[in-house]
């Protein structure tokens, strides 16, 4: 499978790390640019690309990104076409959330 994850943190390393080692080919991508993320998507077995390209010839896209990054990103179907799936994978910040 072809898996294209937007976000080279923690997250989307490890995701990168996890899909790479299952077989898959993962392309990561980073608001960074393709050379500051070169040396992490290498480490992960993955290929660095940019933020426009990490969507072409996927099946999943998962973005993973801080929440508030999120508008900077635009629609995740900027990214992808209707024959994939895209999911979020954040870390929840407890400022998130209001209660009341």
């Amino acid at each position: 499978m072809n898996v294209g994850i937007i976000g080279a943190g923690l997250i989307g390393k490890t995701l990168a790390k996890k899909f790479s080692a299952a077989g898959h080919h993962v392309t990561l991508a980073d608001a960074r640019g393709v050379a500051a993320i070169q040396d992490v998507a290498q480490q992960a077995g993955a290929h660095a690309v940019e933020l426009a390209a990490v969507g072409q010839d996927v099946q999943v896209l998962l973005v993973s990104i801080p929440f508030g990054a999120i508008p900077d990103l635009g629609s995740a179907d900027n990214h992808r076409s209707q024959s994939k799936a895209a999911a979020t994978c954040q870390k929840a910040r407890k400022e998130t959330f209001v209660f009341s």
